[in-house]
């Protein structure tokens, strides 16, 4: 090795010496790679207390401050002492509660809402369905989810209605005040059921959903979101090697990620139209983008604070929060 000026050490060769074995590594710019014997680049600013050279037996031993180190969690005295504070334990004041009223049924018409017991219950700000946002479609890849349901709900537990009060109190009594008056259609609950011909259409025109994939020629699309194939092997091929072939039908039940901690989120919007967000959320940029795009107000003045995330498993990184 060679010293180089204003302390940077150049590395040529470098062998990781751990448990009896030596690993070839390349080391550039404090990137750690096991590849190759030789170095391409310098380190800057290394310290004694980052790396240990030992010329022994004409190896050279790195030792780390993190790496092969059992170390505590950053935030994990917060946590097992209570002390972390997660999105709904934020200490804002003044705030307005929002609830959301949803649909007990899977597959309706909406006849009518009548909003008049919830609107004048002291305490209530606000009021909304979907006939106030019914422009407005949200969704990660697909637009097709309304905000509030406004000609008919898709799916049980649908948004139908949200109220916002002084108290979750008085925002929970006001959902219980809406009254809706529902259709029922028919429907079915199996995947394989809802792709034949004869089976209720849920979307009458898919197409109108911005960013809706097109279907393959000669495919119906009854029900059908879209189609992807992936191919790896001739499976006909395999099949005709294989000592035996073992075919069957699994089902596994609806599931949804076991985090501990229940999604909320504050939501400030300023008089110039700036908004800042306080959510139970992993992705903040993605998150920014999909606000701007979904509800038109420009990304640069909305602002996402992340707070600790209890558990998240990948289901907090999208609008299920907001």
């Amino acid at each position: 090795m060679s010293f180089r000026p204003k302390g940077e050490i150049f590395l040529r060769s470098l062998t990781f010496v751990r448990d009896d074995r030596a690993w070839p590594i390349t080391l550039r710019l404090g990137v750690l790679a096991r590849e190759s014997l030789y170095c391409s680049g310098f380190i800057e600013h290394l310290t004694s207390k980052t790396l240990k050279i030992e010329n022994s037996i004409g190896r050279w031993t790195l030792a780390f401050r993190t790496i092969g180190k059992s170390l505590p969690r950053i935030e994990g005295e917060g946590k097992v002492t209570g002390q972390t504070r997660y999105a709904a334990d934020l200490p804002f004041e003044d705030l307005l509660w929002a609830k959301v009223l949803r649909a007990p049924v899977p597959h309706a018409r909406i006849l009518n809402i009548d909003t008049s017991k919830a609107k004048a219950l002291p305490g209530v700000h606000a009021v909304l369905t979907g006939a106030d946002v019914k422009d407005i479609y949200v969704g990660t890849r697909v637009k097709d989810q309304p905000v509030l349901a406004y000609d008919k709900v898709r799916t049980s537990g649908d948004a139908v209605a949200a109220v916002a009060a002084d108290s979750e109190a008085i925002a929970e009594e006001a959902i219980g005040l809406i009254d809706v008056e529902y259709e029922e259609l028919p429907y079915v609950d199996d995947p394989v059921e809802a792709l034949k011909p004869t089976a209720p259409l849920i979307h009458e025109d898919r197409t109108k959903y911005k960013n809706a994939p097109k279907l393959p020629e000669g495919m119906s699309g009854h029900n059908l979101q879209s189609h992807v194939l992936w191919k790896n092997g001739d499976i006909e091929a395999g099949f005709q090697k294989a000592a035996r072939i073992f075919e069957h039908r699994f089902r596994t039940p609806l599931s949804h990620h076991g985090y501990i901690e229940p999604c909320a989120c504050t939501v400030h919007v300023h008089d110039d139209g700036r908004v800042e967000v306080w959510p139970s959320n992993k992705g903040p940029w993605g998150l920014r983008e999909q606000m701007a795009e979904d509800f038109g107000v420009p990304k640069e003045k909305i602002k996402i604070y992340i707070v600790h995330v209890g558990g998240d498993f990948g289901a907090k990184a999208s609008l299920i929060d907001v």
